[in-house]
């Protein structure tokens, strides 16, 4: 849900009918932090999953 907010945040910004549901700049910001996380967390997983790996390969 947070990656397809990232993704349309842009375009929902010129729909008047959405433009006072959007979240304020600074929880807006707090938001893409919150992505970036999920985005290494999501890789050190896709790491962990390939076979024949080892943590001290990681």
């Amino acid at each position: 849900m947070v990656h397809k907010y990232v993704r349309i945040c842009d375009a929902a910004k010129h729909v008047p009918a959405v433009e006072e549901l959007l979240p304020r700049l600074s929880d807006h910001r707090r938001i893409l932090v919150l992505h970036d996380k999920l985005k290494e967390l999501q890789s050190v997983c896709e790491n962990l999953q390939q076979h024949k790996r080892t943590f001290g390969e990681l």
